[in-house]
């Protein structure tokens, strides 16, 4: 893998006795790079280092070959707020103020709040066959604009949900899944859904390791 020529010090491939590439492709790991003398290892995720000096040199190649900026408090990641506790060696990942939006967007602040994401389906004891909400479309068609809404609306916590509150995420699958064939039926979901949205503005996930 070349991402610039020898001469930038970086990745690629030199001429014999050459020592002046000193990022190389990990032979193990797929597009893991590792600095030939100070170990330090990076990929499209996150950096690795032992010593303060690895990391300045890769800040020093990068800052060389593209416009950087450095955060040593590693306080924020992909628009996500990170929050960590040494001692107890966990992560917590949050988006504050996004639900707010979110619930401002729609024009849903100040709605009825709920406990749980989804609605409960109650089993039919003594039934084989347990089905899902029923989603037959009905006689009369869904308006355009809130098939559009209902799109928005899952695709604005789709990434919320698998990243930050996973308790969303069986509620916006099914969400999603029951677009396929829309109907006036699947109103109260997406009302269920905001309203526990509205209940747990600032819920995040906890890492640990």
């Amino acid at each position: 893998m070349t991402i610039r020529p020898p001469s930038s010090g970086f990745v690629g491939s030199a001429a014999p006795g050459s020592t002046s590439v000193r990022y190389h492709q990990c032979p193990t790991v797929p597009r893991l790079l590792r600095h030939k003398e100070n170990g330090l290892s990076f990929d499209d995720f996150g950096i690795q280092y032992s010593s303060r000096a690895g990391a300045d040199h890769l800040i020093a190649t990068l800052q060389a070959l593209y416009p950087l900026k450095v955060d040593w408090s590693g306080f924020q990641y992909l628009g996500m707020i990170i929050t960590r506790d040494r001692i107890a060696s966990t992560l917590f990942l949050s988006l504050p103020g996004y639900i707010a939006k979110f619930l401002q967007r729609f024009k849903r602040s100040g709605s009825k709040e709920a406990a749980s994401p989804g609605l409960y389906v109650p089993p039919v004891y003594g039934v084989r066959v347990q089905y899902v909400n029923d989603q037959t479309p009905d006689a009369c068609p869904v308006a355009a604009a809130k098939i559009t809404e209902i799109r928005e609306i899952v695709g604005s916590l789709h990434y919320y949900a698998r990243e930050i509150d996973p308790t969303m995420l069986p509620a916006v699958t099914a969400i999603t899944s029951d677009q396929a064939s829309l109907s006036r039926t699947i109103f109260p979901q997406v009302n269920r859904f905001l309203a526990y949205s509205a209940a747990y503005p600032d819920h995040g996930k906890r890492r640990v390791g």
